[in-house]
C-alpha cells in the first residue's frame, strides 16, 4: 500500500513540474530567428497572461540558431550545443548551466506536449543572443526589428489546428503529422485509413491540401487516392508537383493506409 502511495505521489509531482497551473495562455505569438519566421509543427510559443511571461519551444528556436539539441529522458534535461558551448536545462528548474556555470532565470522550464518550453529570457541569458519583444505578439531573435511589426498570426478556423502551415480538422480519421522541415523531411505526412469511412476522410484531405494547393491540384491528388478502397488494392507511387511542392501518394497491397507525403521541392 505504501509503495502504491509513493508511486502516485511521484506521478503527481511530475505533473506539477511538467505544466504549472497557469490561468490562461495567448498563442498569438510570432517568432523570428535570423529574420525568418519559425514554424512550430506542434507546440506553439505562448504568453502566460497571468505572469506576463513569454515561453518558446527550446528545440525549434535553438535549431534555428544553428545549435544541436539532445534530450536526456531519465534526467528530464535538455542539452544544447552551440559554437563549443554546452547548455543544460532541466524541467522544473530555474537554473540552467552554461559550460558548467549556473545562470538564474525568473521562471522554470516546463514540459508541454512533449516539448521543453523555456522563458524567453533563457534565449538571451543562456544562448547569448539578442532578443527583442514587440507588442502585441512578435519576438525577434538575432533579427532586424521592422519599423512596422507584422500582425499576429490569424487563429485557425474553428474545429481545426495548424500543422506546419496546413489547416487540419481536429476530429478526423486521417493521421496527420508534421516534421522538422528540410531537404530530408517532408513538410507533412498524411495517412488515409481504407478500413474507416472514406468519404469523410476525402473531405478532410481536401481541407488539408487546400491550405497550400489550388483546386485542380487538390482534385488530382484526391481522385488518385480514391483509386484504392480496399487494403488489398495496390496503389502505385505517384508524384504531383505544384507551387514549389511535391505530393507523393502510394500504398502497397496489404496495407490499410494510403500514405501521402508533401515535400518542399524548391
Amino acid at each position: 500500500m505504501r509503495k502504491t502511495i509513493i508511486i502516485v505521489m511521484a506521478l503527481l509531482l511530475m505533473m506539477v513540474l511538467a505544466v504549472p497551473a497557469w490561468a490562461s495562455y495567448n498563442y498569438n505569438v510570432s517568432v523570428y530567428v535570423k529574420d525568418g519566421l519559425v514554424a512550430f509543427p506542434d507546440q506553439k510559443p505562448f504568453i502566460d497572461t497571468k505572469a506576463n511571461r513569454t515561453y518558446v519551444p527550446l528545440r525549434f528556436v535553438s535549431e534555428a540558431l544553428g545549435a544541436e539539441v539532445d534530450w536526456d529522458g531519465p534526467k528530464q534535461t535538455a542539452i544544447v550545443k552551440k559554437d563549443g558551448k554546452v547548455i543544460t536545462m532541466k524541467i522544473g528548474s530555474k537554473t540552467p548551466t552554461v559550460d558548467g556555470k549556473t545562470k538564474t532565470l525568473d521562471a522554470p522550464a516546463v514540459l508541454m506536449n512533449g516539448r521543453t518550453m523555456v522563458p524567453l529570457r533563457f534565449v538571451s541569458e543562456a544562448l547569448g543572443t539578442k532578443v527583442d519583444w514587440v507588442p502585441p505578439g512578435s519576438v525577434y531573435i538575432d533579427s532586424t526589428v521592422p519599423d512596422t511589426p507584422p500582425s499576429p498570426p490569424t487563429p485557425p478556423p474553428a474545429g481545426t489546428k495548424i500543422i506546419n502551415g496546413y489547416t487540419v480538422p481536429l476530429k478526423t480519421d486521417l493521421k496527420v503529422e508534421g516534421t522538422p522541415t528540410g531537404p530530408t523531411y517532408p513538410e507533412l505526412s498524411i495517412c488515409v485509413n481504407v478500413i474507416k469511412p472514406l468519404e469523410p476522410q476525402y473531405a478532410d484531405l481536401r481541407v488539408v491540401l487546400e491550405s497550400k494547393f489550388d483546386s485542380a491540384t487538390v482534385d488530382k491528388a484526391v481522385n488518385y487516392v480514391k483509386q484504392k478502397t480496399d487494403a488489398y488494392d495496390n496503389l502505385p507511387g505517384k508524384r504531383i508537383s505544384a507551387n514549389g511542392k511535391t505530393i507523393e501518394i502510394g500504398s502497397n497491397a496489404g496495407n490499410s493506409y494510403i500514405v501521402i507525403l508533401i515535400w518542399c521541392s524548391t
